[in-house]
């Protein structure tokens, strides 16, 4: 899953190098997008200088005051910084000097690539947070098979949505069928860690996060197979 938490001991002059690639987005109406640009130097703790960004060839017009955010993307995680411009110089091209004016914040991305679907499936109930997940796998689950419908599908969980809750709840396990279009996995289990009610045309509908307990490694890679094949196959019809 994706993780925000906030960073109260951020270090500036360690985290931003010369040259270093950025992208910034000026908090204000006339400015629509994101920008890319680069690290300039690092002047204190909380000030630092960026190139001044272009767009379509022309330079970016900011005025000293105008807040926004810099996005800083690492391996796995990425930093937003929110800023204030507190000043301009030139040194060989245009610069904004820029200084911390919030709090600074760290998403962890997800580890796998998550799809969005449509697909029809059914899960039954196993047990809940008592059980150890070493011991689940062999469990039976109730006779009846409750239905849903998966939203997206990642080879770390899903996400899947009801109309009925039937006494689903979190940390709940389950035994989820897979086993759709030509994706020949069957009866994966799942741990329900997130319930969202939602409204939609007027009735109650709930989206649950699911987090795979206990994949076979041959499961797991049969799912990013079929997840990336997906992929490929919406691409080359300029769906994503």
């Amino acid at each position: 899953m994706r993780n925000t938490q906030k960073i109260d001991n951020f270090q500036l002059r360690r985290k931003l190098k010369i040259n270093q690639g950025i992208e910034i987005e000026f908090l204000h109406d006339k400015y629509e997008d994101k920008y890319a640009t680069q690290i300039a130097d690092v002047l204190a703790d909380d000030t630092f200088l960026i190139n001044n960004p272009f767009a379509e060839g022309k330079l970016i017009k900011v005025s000293n005051g105008t807040r926004g955010t810099v996005f800083l993307k690492e391996q796995n995680g990425l930093y937003t910084i929110p800023v204030k411009v507190i000043g301009k110089e030139v040194d060989v091209t245009p610069l904004l000097k820029l200084k911390i004016a919030g709090q600074i914040k760290r998403t962890q991305e997800r580890k796998s690539f998550r799809l969005e679907i449509y697909e029809e499936t059914e899960y039954e109930l196993v047990g809940a947070e008592s059980f150890q997940a070493e011991n689940i796998a062999g469990l039976d689950g109730e006779e009846s098979d409750y239905k849903a419908l998966i939203i997206d599908l990642s080879a770390g969980g899903l996400k899947m949505k009801m109309q009925t809750m039937m006494e689903l709840e979190e940390e709940e396990i389950i035994r989820i069928n897979l086993d759709f279009a030509d994706l020949s996995v069957t009866k994966v289990l799942g741990q329900v860690v997130r319930v969202v009610e939602k409204i939609e045309n007027d009735q109650k509908k709930y989206v649950v996060g699911i987090k795979f307990i206990n994949l076979a490694k041959e499961d797991k890679d049969k799912l990013v197979k079929w997840i990336f094949d997906k992929q490929r196959e919406l691409r080359k019809k300029g769906l994503i």
